[in-house]
């Protein structure tokens, strides 16, 4: 890349700042812009108007990690964020980008547009039509959308990325809150779970980053990715309390008893995630970038565990 540099956004959030870390270890130059709760000059608050030409006038290629996400969807305020950060900022930074010169943006979506639910042993491909089903996926897709179309209308190459949860050391979200419950070493009702879905390993989804800024096989593509190796709810948290040294107090508990009990504690949507299937067909994306996970969903889970202790 002739020493030209790569911008982050979002570089103080989880993803960002471990990406910012691997870029430093492999000498890579970069600028990072920091989100709205810092107070320093390299901060953007996506949910105002900004500018950012300064940083893009020296930039080669956009990581776009920053976006409005873990939050709840009931308030108003939170779906109207949806679509200001997700949408609307990632079509303004593009425009940005393009007026500045910039030459690739690389886009962190989510694996949520293809659809809330697999049918196994089908399995969510790159080939099949975004099914988004809430204010959060559905603004992903937007954003995406947008920037397609000012990339192609500019001839700016682009790449975007669409992870399923993502955990790793201090993960916010789903991967937090189950880490925290697990902490407590309570009898849970969650042995036995029958499903199948796809998780990545923080380091694993970093790799594939770096390998699309560089890879001119990433041009103009969009990739799912996981850590190619699924598993079920139970099974993910078997290896949690493994990882933790824990004593194993799961236990059985029929399922539409525990829907029933989510539904009076308005807690559903979080226990029917528990149930459901939601799988991603990577092989395209290893195939076509000749890529694969380095890390095992096992080794991924002891270090985040190790990490977070």
């Amino acid at each position: 890349m002739e020493r030209k540099k790569v911008l982050i956004t979002g570089a103080n959030g989880f993803l960002g700042k471990k990406l910012c870390n691997d870029l430093k270890t492999k000498g890579i130059l970069f600028n990072s812009i920091l989100g709205a709760s810092s107070r320093k000059k390299n901060a953007c608050d996506f949910s105002k108007n900004f500018d950012l030409s300064h940083f893009l006038k020296e930039t080669h290629t956009v990581v776009h990690c920053a976006g409005r996400a873990h939050v709840s969807e009931k308030n108003i305020k939170n779906k109207n964020l949806f679509y200001k950060i997700n949408h609307e900022a990632t079509e303004e930074l593009a425009r940005q980008a393009k007026d500045s010169g910039v030459k690739k943006f690389i886009l962190i979506s989510s694996a949520g547009v293809m659809g809330k639910i697999t049918d196994f042993p089908n399995k969510f491909s790159i080939r099949n039509e975004p099914k988004p089903y809430n204010d959060y996926t559905l603004s992903k897709l937007n954003g995406e959308k947008a920037l397609v179309s000012i990339c192609r209308e500019n001839k700016i190459n682009y790449t975007i990325l669409r992870p399923p949860l993502v955990y790793g050391p201090d993960a916010p979200g789903n991967w937090k809150k189950l880490v925290n419950l697990l902490h407590y070493n309570l009898p849970l009702p969650l042995k036995g779970i029958k499903n199948k879905r796809s998780f990545v390993f923080i380091d694993n989804l970093v790799d594939l980053i770096i390998e699309c800024i560089h890879s001119k096989d990433a041009i103009n593509k969009t990739f799912l990715v996981s850590d190619n190796h699924d598993m079920s709810t139970s099974e993910f948290i078997d290896k949690i309390i493994e990882a933790s040294k824990n004593k194993n107090r799961l236990f059985f508990f029929d399922k539409k008893k525990l829907l029933f009990i989510a539904r009076i504690l308005g807690r559903e949507i979080t226990v029917e995630q528990l149930f459901n299937n939601m799988q991603l067909d990577i092989s395209e994306t290893i195939d076509q970038l000749n890529w694969k996970p380095r890390y095992t969903p096992e080794e991924g889970i002891r270090l985040s565990i190790k990490k977070s202790l």
